[in-house]
């Protein structure tokens, strides 16, 4: 199947990690990602991916060694997929709202040997959750995490991403340790919202199939300021995480969905390319101060996910945006 899709141009050999490294070295200081906490461009998107990736690899990490990621929308979140894909580690994100049981249940599933979360969310204690869970789970013998706040002896991203490790390396030291677009680098944990979640596999070129695609359909160019505002790493975000570095697209991301902080956010950056599952969209067009936002730089938003966008909440998405 590999040799047929790639005879066909379905499948490339190009990975999601060569698409941000050719952003880096075409587009430096283009801004490539926004939230909350700051902006980085692709040339700082690429360092502190690659710094990460050393040293997840200088840390212990070895190939195909699985790594859960348990964060709200943010930078990190996207720039984990980069830093493990260079590493040859597999990717899990998992949403925010998972407890004890689900996030019991993929780490025992996937053995994963190391685990990316914040100290404290949302009046959650993720540490005190995932400590409960060591015992069971002997494999999982790293805890990062995403805060620059973090328990006293712990390791922090930020702070690991701030250190030159690439010093102790030789410049193509990642070339010989990332995935190949035809391995399992990304593993996607559904909501399971009748059951334990489910667990897909998914290489690199799937994924940057699916980019191209979206690329194509949505027309979307480098100018194009691509929001995320959904708690979850597939779905409706996978527009703004594999169409938008396809493109070269900037992506604003929302850390917490709210529907005003939604409409700020469009107006704020500019947004352009708005997509979301259509609850989503009927909690915008129904707020109160709906009207009161400019929203002008809108070209296309998109309900998809979790339901079927209704004909007249497409159209009036549409029309009032």
């Amino acid at each position: 199947m590999i040799e047929e899709y790639t005879r066909r141009g379905v499948w490339t050999t190009e990975t999601q990690a060569d698409i941000w490294d050719r952003n880096a070295g075409k587009l430096p200081d283009k801004e490539a990602l926004v939230d909350s906490r700051g902006r980085l461009s692709w040339a700082e998107a690429a360092l502190w991916t690659d710094r990460i990736a050393l040293h997840l690899l200088d840390m212990g990490f070895s190939k195909d060694d699985a790594v859960v990621v348990q964060l709200p929308t943010s930078k990190e979140l996207l720039m984990m997929l980069i830093a493990c894909e260079k590493a040859g580690l597999i990717y899990i994100p998992v949403m925010y709202g998972f407890r004890e049981k689900e996030l019991g249940y993929v780490i025992g599933k996937t053995r994963a040997r190391g685990i990316v979360i914040p100290w404290k969310f949302r009046n959650v204690d993720y540490f005190e959750m995932v400590q409960k869970l060591r015992p069971e789970f002997p494999h999982l013998q790293f805890i990062i995490f995403c805060d620059d706040e973090h328990p006293h002896g712990s390791m922090s991203l930020n702070e690991l991403a701030e250190r030159a490790i690439e010093k102790k390396y030789s410049p193509d030291h990642l070339k010989h340790t990332v995935m190949s677009p035809f391995e399992v680098s990304f593993v996607r944990a559904t909501s399971g919202t009748t059951g334990m979640p489910k667990l897909v596999e998914l290489p690199s070129c799937c994924r940057v199939f699916q980019g191209r695609t979206l690329v194509r359909v949505l027309d979307m160019k480098e100018s194009d300021v691509v929001a995320a505002v959904s708690p979850v790493a597939g779905g409706p975000n996978t527009v703004p995480y594999l169409g938008a570095p396809m493109a070269g697209a900037k992506i604003v991301m929302l850390q917490r969905w709210d529907p005003e902080e939604a409409l700020k956010l469009i107006e704020r950056e500019g947004v352009t390319l708005f997509s979301a599952v259509p609850a989503q969209l009927f909690q915008m067009v129904q707020h109160p101060d709906f009207s009161k936002y400019d929203l002008g730089s809108l070209r296309v938003a998109v309900g998809t996910g979790g339901q079927a966008l209704s004909y007249e909440l497409g159209i009036r998405s549409r029309g009032e945006a």
